[in-house]
């Protein structure tokens, strides 16, 4: 029975191993089009963009039509079409043309009276006998009572003119008269129309697109996040899959290996029954086996108290120790109270003190930065004050001009460090390296004394300018008064750049230190080799120029 139940179990096994094999290639294939659609929803991204910029122009496009739509100028060309209206009526209601009408009516009534009284005046003037007797003067008698032709038919044009645009403006009042009730109240509806448009533009049209913008650009955000979220989660499953399916296929290849150890399991499983009396026999013997443990365990507890009765003996003995220890701690006490004893266990050691460094006083510790000053401010001075040869000649040649700063700006450097070491020792300055400081201290004044030479001979005056200049920024930036930690980040950065820095760290060596000035040394020699080169280049050219 027991057989059988295995076998179907082992079947059921095989299987869903199957089955999970067939499933893990179908989730592989449904994961390549998840990641297929995920490249598409990445690509998506693109039309998205147009769509914000779509909405954007749409934004923009509406502030533009709402700021083109005046509501106060609507207002004004409202109050306009009234008063237009209004001035109409009035038109209307003056009567002016009929009353033009009257008038020109009147003047041609008038000028044909005028005219007949000319007539009736020129005939009278005929009869007299002052036109009859005297010829020569008829002409200017009659030129004075008849009427003009010109000025009658200026005046006849004058009126037909004056008429026929009496006749247009009855015309034209007609038509605004017929058109203005139609006009007028249409004209005031757009203008209405238009106002209640910007109301709405600017309450809900405007207020919508920012609204779309804004969520477009939201939409447009969660998809690059989503889809970059989205293509992780894919991969991490494409992968998860990828084992799964590693797995699943172990699994089915190993489907003989469980069906071969089922028949071998089954078959330990009829030996087990046949071999059961022989198991029955084995169980009695373990009972027996668990009696004797039984009996050992017993004994073990026996041999607990023996170890429980030990240990509180060795207790008393702990107890006793300690009460030895305490007389003889009292008897001690009670013997060693000679003084040298007690000299010994209050100090049982000798403490002895050296001071390898030498600056019992601050104008030790300020000698290095001053010494350093007292050097520079010498070479500018120096420079200042003399810039001849000795023979008082122009350089002929590099090597002349050379040995002419040498012999010259050189000695002075050496002597004022010669003089600037005894100085300091006169004012009882000590170092712990003498001959180490001798040499420093006239390194320092030939390297101060060459950089001062060759910039005042490159640039002349401004060259002395540049090197006060640099003075001050030494005096801040080579931590000679001050920790470099206590200064400002633009002189901590300034630091490794001056020459005192490495004059100030040699002379505190040499004076109160260990004398190592190796690093100071070389940087110095360099900075004077450097100088000394330039100075054979661009101050021989300037002397020679």
């Amino acid at each position: 029975m027991a057989q059988l139940i295995l076998s179907q179990a082992v079947t059921q096994y095989t299987d869903g191993t199957a089955q999970l094999a067939n499933g893990t290639n179908q989730l592989t294939a449904g994961t390549a089009s998840l990641a297929e659609g995920v490249s598409k929803l990445s690509s998506s991204n693109a039309q998205v963009q147009q769509l914000v910029d779509g909405s954007n122009e749409l934004t923009k496009g509406i502030e533009g039509i709402s700021a083109g739509i005046s509501v106060q100028k609507l207002s004004d060309l409202k109050t306009g079409l009234a008063s237009l209206k209004n001035e109409i009526n009035d038109i209307q209601n003056s009567k002016v043309a009929e009353n033009l009408q009257k008038d020109i009516t009147n003047l041609s009534a008038a000028l044909a009276d005028l005219q007949t009284e000319k007539l009736n005046n020129f005939e009278a003037l005929q009869k007299t006998k002052a036109y009859q007797s005297h010829p020569d003067e008829q002409a200017l008698l009659e030129s004075l009572v008849s009427p003009s032709s010109s000025l009658v038919k200026n005046i006849n044009d004058a009126a037909t003119d004056l008429q026929s645009q009496i006749t247009s403006l009855n015309k034209n009042l007609g038509t605004i008269s017929a058109i203005s009730p139609i006009v007028l109240p249409g004209a005031s509806g757009a203008i209405d129309a238009l106002t209640g448009i910007k109301t709405g533009v600017d309450s809900k049209l405007l207020p919508g697109a920012m609204q779309l913008n804004a969520g477009l650009t939201q939409l447009q955000s969660g998809l690059v996040d989503g889809a970059s979220k989205l293509s992780d989660g894919a991969n991490k499953l494409n992968q998860s899959t990828a084992q799964l399916n590693t797995g699943a296929q172990t699994l089915v290849s190993k489907n003989g290996e469980l069906n071969a150890g089922s028949s071998k399991l089954a078959s330990g499983a009829a030996q087990l029954t046949q071999n059961s009396p022989k198991l029955l026999d084995g169980s009695t013997q373990l009972t027996s086996g668990a009696s004797q443990i039984s009996d050992g365990s017993g004994k073990l507890a026996s041999g607990s108290n023996t170890l429980t009765s030990g240990i509180g003996t060795l207790t008393a003995g702990a107890t006793t120790l300690n009460t030895g220890l305490t007389d003889a701690k009292t008897k001690l006490a009670e013997n060693a109270t000679a003084e040298t004893n007690a000299k010994k266990i209050a100090s049982p050691l000798n403490i002895t003190h050296q001071d390898k460094d030498n600056s019992p006083e601050n104008g030790v510790g300020m000698a290095p930065y001053m010494i350093s000053v007292a050097l520079f401010v010498g070479a500018v001075a120096t420079n200042m004050i003399i810039s001849g040869t000795l023979s008082g000649e122009s350089p002929k040649n590099r090597r002349d001009y050379l040995l002419a700063r040498i012999g010259v700006n050189g000695l002075i450097g050496l002597g004022e460090g010669v003089l600037v070491y005894l100085a300091v020792h006169l004012l009882g300055l000590s170092a712990n390296h003498e001959l180490a400081m001798f040499g420093f201290t006239v390194l320092v004044a030939i390297c101060f004394m060459f950089i001062v030479t060759f910039f005042n001979t490159w640039l002349g005056k401004a060259g002395a300018f540049l090197m006060l200049i640099l003075l001050l920024l030494q005096l801040g930036a080579s931590a000679g008064t001050y920790p470099l930690a206590l200064t400002s980040n633009f002189f901590q950065k300034l630091n490794p750049w001056m020459p005192m820095t490495y004059a100030v760290k040699g002379f505190r060596q040499v004076i109160s230190l260990t004398g190592q000035i190796g690093q100071e040394t070389g940087i110095l020699l360099a900075i004077t080799v450097v100088c000394f080169i330039l100075l054979s280049f661009v101050g021989y050219r300037k002397a020679k120029g």
